[in-house]
């Protein structure tokens, strides 16, 4: 137990000794990543993991001389299968494949997410794992696998791929920070509770715990997707919302490393990238219930546009955070929303133009205050808001035509 970790921890199982009494971490290894995924945020104490409101239940495989049976890890694969669960963080493994891994892996629906090891070569660096495999986590390139098992490769502090970290065009998917990494430990190993870790084993989890928030967005969609095709889904985001980077390119699928808002960003919105090089959201993928907030940057590029019909017919909308950088927000941009009571211009805001039909028909809207630079707003912008009491200007507003 550990004060950052027993508010979250559920009751797992032990594969080695088969019964559900896990025993105490002796290296801190797994309790080293299990803060990285999900630390409470609930105290003043220590670290908040990526995702501190997460259930974290503990698989134990390892047996009392520090090996992994492949009859543990596969047991464990399809008990995790059996009992719903969406994501494994699987920080460990080695040069040799698994017949009963891999076929517990066509069990689990869920997402899959291996380090991608550290694998020393003879000149003290990590190996190409293209040419000499790592499992499990080359299970990421292979057919049907690649579809919900992610391979995580390290970086360091300056964004370089760790020394240590294995690395593939092909069988890594994505880097993430891994070395020298503070988390929870047992007393028995650091009287502190927290200690420094480095290892693609830290990398991984740092991919799970975005992954356990993006599985939280899609319970806030509406959707008919499959558990697996939901792992597809936000394996791909996590891919594509990559941060591209110079010194990871030709390192992993994605060219780059992990990047949480861009991989949400990924998922919730289908967007295109503006002349000027900042971005506009063209569409919503699904239908969002709840309050939704609009990232200022994505990948370093400005979101700068809100298309024509962009959120057209969110009626689970209840408010939408608009950022500062916003200067366009197209016609009929939020007709229909019903549900939609707030919209809130960050500080800031350089918008300017407000289209046609805009906000058409959202009857549950009400006290709008609209932001200095505005100076053009479309027909028919506001009607039939049949709750909107006033509309408000900015004391220095700039508006030079209200439409129609």
């Amino acid at each position: 137990e550990h004060q950052d970790l027993e508010g979250n921890l559920v009751e797992g199982w032990d594969f080695v000794n088969d019964n559900n009494v896990t025993s105490d971490d002796p290296i801190g290894h797994g309790t080293h990543v299990a803060g990285i995924i999900g630390a409470t945020g609930s105290n003043v104490n220590g670290i908040v993991g990526v995702c501190p409101n997460i259930q974290l239940i503990p698989l134990q495989i390892v047996d009392s001389t520090g090996k992994f049976p492949s009859s543990a890890i596969s047991s464990a694969i399809i008990w995790a299968a059996t009992n719903d669960i969406d994501i494994i963080n699987y920080s460990g493994g080695g040069s040799e494949s698994s017949y009963a891994v891999r076929m517990a892996l066509q069990v689990f629906q869920g997402l899959f997410i291996s380090s991608a090891g550290n694998g020393i070569n003879n000149d003290g660096h990590g190996i190409n794992s293209d040419i000499t495999p790592h499992y499990p986590s080359q299970y990421s390139q292979i057919m049907p696998y690649n579809l919900f098992v992610m391979s995580v490769g390290a970086t360091v502090s300056s964004g370089q791929r760790a020394s240590f970290s294995n690395y593939g065009s092909e069988s890594v998917s994505v880097f993430a920070p891994g070395g020298s990494i503070l988390s929870t430990v047992p007393i028995s190993h650091s009287s502190s509770g927290y200690a420094y870790m480095s290892g693609t084993s830290m990398a991984a989890p740092y991919v799970t715990g975005v992954a356990a928030l993006m599985y939280s967005v899609l319970e806030n969609v509406e959707h008919d997707l499959t558990k697996l095709q939901m792992a597809s889904v936000i394996k791909a985001a996590i891919i594509d919302g990559a941060a591209y980077s110079s010194q990871l390119d030709g390192l992993c699928v994605a060219d780059g490393r992990l990047n949480a808002v861009a991989a949400i960003s990924e998922l919730l919105f289908n967007m295109s990238e503006l002349s000027d090089g900042t971005l506009r959201i063209d569409s919503m993928r699904y239908q969002y219930d709840g309050d939704l907030y609009i990232p200022e940057e994505i990948n370093g590029k400005s979101v700068a546009h809100i298309a024509n019909a962009a959120f057209i017919n969110q009626t689970g909308l209840e408010s939408i955070s608009i950022p500062a950088g916003v200067t366009f927000i197209g016609a009929n941009a939020f007709q229909g929303c019903t549900s939609l009571q707030s919209i809130t211009f960050e500080e800031g805001s350089l918008l300017t133009t407000i289209g046609n039909g805009a906000f058409y028909g959202c009857s549950a809207l009400f006290n709008v205050t609209l932001p200095e630079y505005v100076t053009a707003i479309g027909a028919n912008t506001f009607e039939n808001c049949t709750a909107l009491g006033t509309v408000h200007f900015h004391e220095n507003s700039r508006l030079a035509s209200i439409g129609n």
